[in-house]
């Protein structure tokens, strides 16, 4: 995982997350870019093959990070099934 700028995160957003799955702008605008962030720190991890089609963010707040990767379907059902 890579430290990137807010604006190269912004543009991985709507790169990989296609505007789709509830990761719209006003996603973007309510819940990344907001007052309590200002200071937070962009990591991207991007996707290494076509099956990790998921992305996940992870907003850790005492670390200030905003943290963005993929993961497979399976993956992603394995995570939650615990």
């Amino acid at each position: 995982m890579r430290e990137v700028s807010k604006s190269e995160f912004k543009e991985a957003y709507v790169k990989f997350g296609g505007l789709k799955d509830g990761y719209d702008m006003a996603y973007w605008d309510q819940v990344i870019d907001t007052e309590k962030k200002l200071d937070f720190r962009y990591f991207l991890k991007e996707p290494i093959s076509k099956e990790e089609c998921r992305m996940m963010l992870v907003d850790d707040y005492s670390s200030k990070e905003v943290r963005m990767f993929f993961v497979s379907v399976d993956q992603e059902e394995r995570m939650f099934d615990n």
